[in-house]
């Protein structure tokens, strides 16, 4: 069964017949898309009949194109605006439009070429050290969805590469200038490397090109999985400017959606990148595989949020996987929708781990993630200066500082997951100072 868009009106899914066992969750999709309606602004309603294909030229150009063009890039939705005005010759045709949108198209489209020229350059670098890496997002699934480095609003270059190689891959950056805020010792520490989770298993890496920084995201888990279920899962995919090797069509659909809930629901642009995906490889992806996935993973609730918010802002269903958008989902995507439209931010700590707990598949999961919660992060495996600690030390540190976080208040003062050790870490007393691990 194909994908469904809906027709001029938001919420209209009237033209599109489904099965009496789904009624109740089309009635209840209808009612979340009029609620999404309600809460938008004009500017929003523009930029969401853009993404969702519904809109014409009177329409985008009704609002002040200075004012949308900023709702866009705050959004990262301005390779939209460029592929609208490219096909409706009356968009183009208005010249204080296109100067609303063109100036940051074109910064996005030169600043996206120098990621494209660094992913390829590093994937290269690295398989010649016998060690295969895996772009995630970015330029490269720009690439795979819309044909064009430059669609797609980017900031870095996020690679997947294998937990026992993550320490090399990160020495290699480092002797081309590239400096991350977490020693490098930790990448080869295995204690630490079992105590992170896909939130945390990341290293940034920054460094300077032609007066621009840039910066390379090591990764080496991305979903609740094993390590080998996820390598075993790759197919390429075919893109112009060259194959893509990377994840399965219904891992990588998994991971977006994961990917997307993690950081809260918030970015609209990583939502369309989900809704192009699902429209492009919905014929080759497996419902059963890919449901089998979210249950492994426990991530169908989360994934189920996803599929309806889908549905409500780009008018995109996957019918054959449905039953994911059960009431609790249903119930969570109605508080969503209620919120503003805004960009992808990291939330306080307390506030990060309070949803992430609060959306588990259910009580199995929070008790899992509660466990792995009292686990050391970084910040309590390394000292300040970068040296390590012991098992026992970075354990005491974490239960210490797990037992001063009694309030909302005291509990955000633990470490984001990508906080600098410098400024992070506890500080070494004098006596331990003076004493070895």
């Amino acid at each position: 069964m194909g994908t469904r868009v809906n027709g001029d009106r938001l919420n209209d899914s009237s033209q599109h017949p489904l099965p009496a066992e789904t009624s109740l969750q089309r009635s209840a999709a209808r009612l979340l898309a009029r609620t999404l309606e309600d809460r938008l602004s004009p500017a929003e309603a523009r930029l969401v009949r853009l993404v969702r294909g519904q809109a014409d030229a009177p329409t985008l150009l009704s609002g002040v194109p200075g004012d949308d063009a900023a709702l866009a890039a705050r959004l990262g939705l301005l390779g939209r605006w460029a592929e609208f005005a490219e096909k409706d010759g009356d968009a183009v045709g208005c010249a204080e439009w296109q100067e609303g949108w063109s100036a940051a198209a074109r910064a996005q489209t030169a600043f996206n070429l120098l990621l494209a020229h660094a992913e390829q350059e590093w994937l290269a670098r690295l398989l010649a050290q016998g060690i295969e890496a895996i772009p995630l997002k970015g330029v490269s699934l720009s690439r795979i969805l819309y044909g064009d480095v430059s669609a797609r609003s980017t900031t870095d270059v996020d690679l997947l590469v294998r937990s026992k190689q993550v320490a090399v891959a990160a020495r290699l950056l480092e002797a081309e200038g590239f400096r991350s805020s977490l020693p490098r010792e930790l990448l080869s520490f295995p204690a630490f490397l079992r105590s992170t989770d896909e939130h945390t298993s990341e290293s940034v890496y920054a460094a300077e090109c032609a007066g621009v920084s840039l910066q390379i995201e090591l990764h080496w888990k991305i979903l609740p999985l094993p390590e080998r279920e996820v390598w075993g899962a790759l197919r390429t995919y075919d893109a112009p400017g060259g194959a893509v090797r990377g994840l399965s069509a219904e891992l990588y659909l998994l991971y977006l959606c994961a990917h997307f809930a993690g950081h809260g629901w918030k970015s609209l642009h990583w939502l369309y990148d989900i809704a192009e995906f699902v429209k492009k490889f919905e014929n080759e992806m497996h419902p059963a595989t890919f449901l089998g996935w979210c249950r492994r993973a426990a991530l169908r609730h989360r994934a189920g949020v996803t599929f309806a918010l889908l549905e409500a802002y780009c008018g995109v269903r996957w019918p054959a996987v449905e039953s994911l958008c059960d009431a609790r989902a249903l119930r969570t995507t109605a508080q969503l929708l209620r919120r503003p439209l805004q960009p992808a931010s990291d939330p306080g700590v307390f506030a990060a781990h309070r949803e992430r707990l609060r959306h588990q598949d259910g009580p199995a999961g929070r008790l899992r993630y509660l466990a792995w919660l009292v686990r050391p992060t970084r910040a309590e495996w390394a000292w300040p200066d970068g040296s390590l600690r012991g098992a026992p030390t970075a354990w005491g540190a974490r239960i210490s500082r797990l037992l001063r976080s009694t309030t909302a208040e005291s509990f955000s003062e633990l470490p984001p997951a990508g906080a600098s050790v410098e400024t992070a870490a506890p500080q070494r007393t004098p006596a331990e100072r003076g004493s070895a691990d």
